[in-house]
Protein backbone atom coordinates (compact mmCIF):
# COMPACT_ATOMS: atom_id res chain seq x y z
CA UNK A 1 0.00 0.00 0.00
CA UNK A 2 1.38 3.48 -0.80
CA UNK A 3 3.19 5.08 2.10
CA UNK A 4 3.02 1.95 4.28
CA UNK A 5 6.30 0.82 5.80
CA UNK A 6 7.00 -2.80 6.68
CA UNK A 7 7.84 -1.95 10.27
CA UNK A 8 6.88 0.77 12.73
CA UNK A 9 7.91 1.39 16.31
CA UNK A 10 4.38 2.58 17.16
CA UNK A 11 1.03 1.55 15.76
CA UNK A 12 -2.25 3.40 16.29
CA UNK A 13 -5.41 1.30 16.04
CA UNK A 14 -8.63 3.18 15.20
CA UNK A 15 -11.86 1.14 15.30
CA UNK A 16 -14.74 2.90 13.56
CA UNK A 17 -18.36 2.48 12.64
CA UNK A 18 -20.23 5.07 10.56
CA UNK A 19 -17.88 7.87 11.59
CA UNK A 20 -16.96 9.21 8.15
CA UNK A 21 -17.84 12.70 9.36
CA UNK A 22 -15.51 12.49 12.38
CA UNK A 23 -12.65 10.12 11.62
CA UNK A 24 -10.69 12.68 9.58
CA UNK A 25 -10.03 14.73 12.73
CA UNK A 26 -8.86 11.61 14.56
CA UNK A 27 -6.42 10.64 11.80
CA UNK A 28 -5.08 14.18 11.45
CA UNK A 29 -4.36 14.27 15.19
CA UNK A 30 -2.13 11.21 14.80
CA UNK A 31 -0.36 12.61 11.76
CA UNK A 32 0.29 15.90 13.56
CA UNK A 33 2.23 14.46 16.49
CA UNK A 34 5.37 16.18 17.80
CA UNK A 35 7.09 12.79 18.00
CA UNK A 36 9.99 12.52 15.52
CA UNK A 37 9.09 9.07 14.20
CA UNK A 38 6.01 8.31 12.08
CA UNK A 39 3.16 6.33 13.60
CA UNK A 40 1.58 3.46 11.68
CA UNK A 41 -2.19 4.05 11.49
CA UNK A 42 -4.59 1.16 11.07
CA UNK A 43 -8.30 1.89 10.71
CA UNK A 44 -10.63 -1.05 11.30
CA UNK A 45 -13.95 -0.29 9.59
CA UNK A 46 -16.52 -2.28 11.55
CA UNK A 47 -18.87 -2.85 8.61
CA UNK A 48 -19.88 0.81 8.27
CA UNK A 49 -22.86 1.66 6.08
CA UNK A 50 -21.62 5.17 5.31
CA UNK A 51 -18.58 6.16 3.24
CA UNK A 52 -16.03 5.87 6.06
CA UNK A 53 -13.66 3.55 4.18
CA UNK A 54 -13.96 5.49 0.92
CA UNK A 55 -13.25 8.77 2.67
CA UNK A 56 -10.17 7.41 4.46
CA UNK A 57 -8.83 5.83 1.27
CA UNK A 58 -9.20 9.09 -0.61
CA UNK A 59 -8.06 11.57 2.05
CA UNK A 60 -5.37 9.49 3.79
CA UNK A 61 -3.78 7.00 1.35
CA UNK A 62 -0.98 6.28 3.84
CA UNK A 63 -3.48 4.76 6.31
CA UNK A 64 -4.12 1.02 6.28
CA UNK A 65 -7.79 0.03 6.25
CA UNK A 66 -9.19 -3.31 7.35
CA UNK A 67 -12.89 -3.89 6.67
CA UNK A 68 -14.81 -6.30 8.87
CA UNK A 69 -17.31 -8.49 7.03
CA UNK A 70 -19.81 -7.99 9.85
CA UNK A 71 -20.20 -5.62 12.79
CA UNK A 72 -18.10 -6.99 15.65
CA UNK A 73 -17.83 -4.08 18.10
CA UNK A 74 -14.89 -1.89 19.16
CA UNK A 75 -13.01 -4.42 21.28
CA UNK A 76 -12.93 -7.12 18.62
CA UNK A 77 -11.99 -4.49 16.03
CA UNK A 78 -9.06 -3.33 18.16
CA UNK A 79 -7.88 -6.93 18.35
CA UNK A 80 -8.06 -7.30 14.58
CA UNK A 81 -6.12 -4.08 14.06
CA UNK A 82 -3.52 -5.05 16.65
CA UNK A 83 -2.95 -8.40 14.94
CA UNK A 84 -2.22 -6.58 11.68
CA UNK A 85 -0.02 -3.92 13.28
CA UNK A 86 3.76 -3.98 13.00
CA UNK A 87 4.58 -1.69 15.92
CA UNK A 88 6.42 -2.67 19.04
CA UNK A 89 4.01 -0.43 20.96
CA UNK A 90 0.25 -0.31 20.43
CA UNK A 91 -1.78 2.85 20.99
CA UNK A 92 -5.52 3.20 20.52
CA UNK A 93 -7.80 5.99 19.34
CA UNK A 94 -11.57 5.91 19.00
CA UNK A 95 -12.72 7.54 15.79
CA UNK A 96 -14.64 10.34 17.54
CA UNK A 97 -11.66 11.28 19.75
CA UNK A 98 -8.40 13.11 19.00
CA UNK A 99 -4.85 13.05 20.33
CA UNK A 100 -3.12 16.21 21.47
CA UNK A 101 0.22 16.88 19.69
CA UNK A 102 2.32 15.62 22.63
CA UNK A 103 0.32 12.38 23.08
CA UNK A 104 2.88 9.96 21.62
CA UNK A 105 5.89 11.69 23.14
CA UNK A 106 4.31 11.65 26.61
CA UNK A 107 3.61 7.93 26.49
CA UNK A 108 6.87 6.99 24.80
CA UNK A 109 8.86 8.76 27.51
CA UNK A 110 7.37 6.23 29.95
CA UNK A 111 8.15 3.28 27.69
CA UNK A 112 11.71 4.55 27.22
CA UNK A 113 12.01 4.49 31.02
CA UNK A 114 10.92 0.86 31.18
CA UNK A 115 7.12 0.94 31.32
CA UNK A 116 5.11 -1.89 29.78
CA UNK A 117 1.67 -0.29 30.19
CA UNK A 118 1.10 3.47 30.12
CA UNK A 119 -1.77 5.93 30.02
CA UNK A 120 -2.59 9.61 30.35
CA UNK A 121 -5.55 11.86 31.02
CA UNK A 122 -8.47 12.32 28.62
CA UNK A 123 -10.34 15.62 28.65
CA UNK A 124 -13.95 14.69 27.98
CA UNK A 125 -16.34 17.08 26.25
CA UNK A 126 -19.90 15.91 26.96
CA UNK A 127 -22.02 17.37 24.18
CA UNK A 128 -25.21 15.93 25.69
CA UNK A 129 -25.15 18.38 28.61
CA UNK A 130 -22.34 20.82 27.66
CA UNK A 131 -20.01 19.79 30.50
CA UNK A 132 -16.33 18.86 30.73
CA UNK A 133 -14.53 16.41 32.99
CA UNK A 134 -11.35 14.35 32.95
CA UNK A 135 -10.67 10.64 33.08
CA UNK A 136 -9.02 9.93 35.42
CA UNK A 137 -10.39 12.58 37.74
CA UNK A 138 -7.61 14.73 39.20
CA UNK A 139 -5.92 12.87 42.04
CA UNK A 140 -7.60 9.55 41.15
CA UNK A 141 -5.07 8.12 38.69
CA UNK A 142 -3.94 4.65 39.79
CA UNK A 143 -0.30 3.69 39.24
CA UNK A 144 1.66 0.51 39.85
CA UNK A 145 -0.49 -2.49 40.71
CA UNK A 146 -3.95 -1.11 39.97
CA UNK A 147 -6.38 -3.99 40.42
CA UNK A 148 -8.02 -2.65 43.58
CA UNK A 149 -8.46 0.82 42.07
CA UNK A 150 -9.90 -0.61 38.85
CA UNK A 151 -12.46 -2.66 40.75
CA UNK A 152 -14.11 0.56 41.86
CA UNK A 153 -14.06 2.32 38.51
CA UNK A 154 -12.41 2.35 35.09
CA UNK A 155 -9.99 5.27 35.51
CA UNK A 156 -8.71 5.24 31.93
CA UNK A 157 -9.97 5.17 28.35
CA UNK A 158 -8.56 3.39 25.28
CA UNK A 159 -7.83 6.67 23.46
CA UNK A 160 -5.33 7.63 26.17
CA UNK A 161 -3.84 4.17 26.67
CA UNK A 162 -0.87 2.24 25.26
CA UNK A 163 1.08 -0.93 25.92
CA UNK A 164 3.90 -3.04 24.60
CA UNK A 165 2.82 -5.40 21.86
CA UNK A 166 4.00 -8.52 23.68
CA UNK A 167 1.93 -7.52 26.71
CA UNK A 168 -1.17 -7.18 24.54
CA UNK A 169 -0.57 -10.61 23.03
CA UNK A 170 -0.05 -12.18 26.45
CA UNK A 171 -3.42 -10.94 27.71
CA UNK A 172 -5.31 -12.10 24.63
CA UNK A 173 -6.68 -8.68 23.79
CA UNK A 174 -10.07 -7.12 24.46
CA UNK A 175 -13.03 -9.38 25.31
CA UNK A 176 -15.71 -9.69 22.65
CA UNK A 177 -18.45 -7.55 24.14
CA UNK A 178 -19.83 -4.18 23.04
CA UNK A 179 -19.96 -2.31 26.36
CA UNK A 180 -17.25 -2.19 28.99
CA UNK A 181 -14.81 -4.35 27.04
CA UNK A 182 -12.09 -1.82 27.86
CA UNK A 183 -12.72 -2.02 31.62
CA UNK A 184 -12.57 -5.82 31.59
CA UNK A 185 -9.35 -5.68 29.56
CA UNK A 186 -7.71 -3.14 31.89
CA UNK A 187 -8.73 -5.16 34.94
CA UNK A 188 -7.27 -8.37 33.52
CA UNK A 189 -4.10 -6.52 32.53
CA UNK A 190 -3.76 -5.02 36.02
CA UNK A 191 -3.36 -8.48 37.53
CA UNK A 192 -0.31 -9.11 35.35
CA UNK A 193 1.47 -5.75 34.95
CA UNK A 194 2.03 -2.45 36.69
CA UNK A 195 0.61 0.70 35.08
CA UNK A 196 2.53 3.95 34.51
CA UNK A 197 0.81 7.34 34.23
CA UNK A 198 2.18 10.37 32.40
CA UNK A 199 0.20 12.90 34.46
CA UNK A 200 -0.95 15.22 31.66
CA UNK A 201 -3.96 15.60 29.36
CA UNK A 202 -3.02 13.83 26.13
CA UNK A 203 -6.42 13.12 24.55
CA UNK A 204 -9.64 14.96 23.79
CA UNK A 205 -12.65 12.67 24.11
CA UNK A 206 -16.00 13.54 22.59
CA UNK A 207 -19.23 12.25 24.13
CA UNK A 208 -22.29 12.71 21.96
CA UNK A 209 -25.64 11.09 21.26
CA UNK A 210 -23.93 8.46 19.12
CA UNK A 211 -21.43 7.50 21.83
CA UNK A 212 -21.72 4.10 23.51
CA UNK A 213 -21.09 5.79 26.88
CA UNK A 214 -23.84 8.39 26.40
CA UNK A 215 -26.60 6.42 24.73
CA UNK A 216 -28.97 5.88 27.67
CA UNK A 217 -30.22 2.59 29.17
CA UNK A 218 -27.04 2.15 31.18
CA UNK A 219 -28.41 -0.12 33.92
CA UNK A 220 -28.84 -3.35 31.96
CA UNK A 221 -25.49 -3.04 30.24
CA UNK A 222 -23.72 -2.09 33.48
CA UNK A 223 -25.15 -5.10 35.31
CA UNK A 224 -24.09 -7.42 32.47
CA UNK A 225 -20.58 -5.95 32.60
CA UNK A 226 -20.18 -6.37 36.37
CA UNK A 227 -21.40 -9.98 36.13
CA UNK A 228 -18.82 -10.64 33.41
CA UNK A 229 -16.11 -9.14 35.62
CA UNK A 230 -17.25 -11.41 38.46
CA UNK A 231 -16.88 -14.40 36.15
CA UNK A 232 -13.39 -13.23 35.17
CA UNK A 233 -12.26 -12.96 38.78
CA UNK A 234 -13.98 -16.15 39.95
CA UNK A 235 -12.13 -18.16 37.30
CA UNK A 236 -8.77 -17.25 38.81
CA UNK A 237 -9.51 -16.88 42.55
CA UNK A 238 -6.50 -18.21 44.45
CA UNK A 239 -6.19 -16.10 47.61
CA UNK A 240 -8.23 -14.44 50.37
CA UNK A 241 -7.68 -11.14 48.52
CA UNK A 242 -9.56 -12.57 45.55
CA UNK A 243 -12.52 -13.23 47.85
CA UNK A 244 -12.39 -9.53 48.78
CA UNK A 245 -12.43 -8.63 45.10
CA UNK A 246 -15.52 -10.76 44.52
CA UNK A 247 -17.24 -9.13 47.51
CA UNK A 248 -16.43 -5.66 46.16
CA UNK A 249 -17.90 -6.50 42.76
CA UNK A 250 -21.07 -7.89 44.36
CA UNK A 251 -21.48 -4.59 46.23
CA UNK A 252 -21.06 -2.72 42.97
CA UNK A 253 -23.64 -4.94 41.26
CA UNK A 254 -26.15 -4.31 44.05
CA UNK A 255 -25.71 -0.58 43.55
CA UNK A 256 -26.22 -0.89 39.79
CA UNK A 257 -29.43 -2.85 40.33
CA UNK A 258 -30.70 -0.30 42.87
CA UNK A 259 -29.72 3.01 41.25
CA UNK A 260 -28.99 2.23 37.60
CA UNK A 261 -32.46 3.06 36.29
CA UNK A 262 -31.62 6.72 36.96
CA UNK A 263 -28.52 6.81 34.71
CA UNK A 264 -28.44 8.01 31.12
CA UNK A 265 -24.64 8.12 30.69
CA UNK A 266 -21.61 6.34 32.10
CA UNK A 267 -20.70 9.62 33.83
CA UNK A 268 -24.05 9.44 35.67
CA UNK A 269 -22.99 5.99 36.87
CA UNK A 270 -19.64 7.32 38.13
CA UNK A 271 -21.19 10.30 39.94
CA UNK A 272 -23.67 7.98 41.64
CA UNK A 273 -20.81 5.83 42.91
CA UNK A 274 -19.10 8.96 44.24
CA UNK A 275 -22.21 10.13 46.09
CA UNK A 276 -22.42 6.77 47.84
CA UNK A 277 -18.67 6.68 48.62
CA UNK A 278 -18.18 3.57 46.48
CA UNK A 279 -15.32 4.99 44.45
Amino acid sequence: MPGHSTYAAISCIIPTYNRGHLIGEAIKSVLNQDYPEPVEIIVVDDCSTDNTAGFVNSAFPQVRIIKNSRNLGPGHSRNIGSSAATGRYLMFLDSDDTWLPHHVQSLMSLFDAGAMVAYGTALCHDETDCTQFTIPEEGKAPVGWCTDALLGWCHMVPSAFALARNVFEETGGFPHMRFGEDWRFFLKLSRLYQFDFCGTVITRRRLHNGSICASGSIQQRAAKLIRAMLDDVSECCKSPHDDKIVSSLHTHLEHVEKEGHLWETVQDWYMSLKRHALV
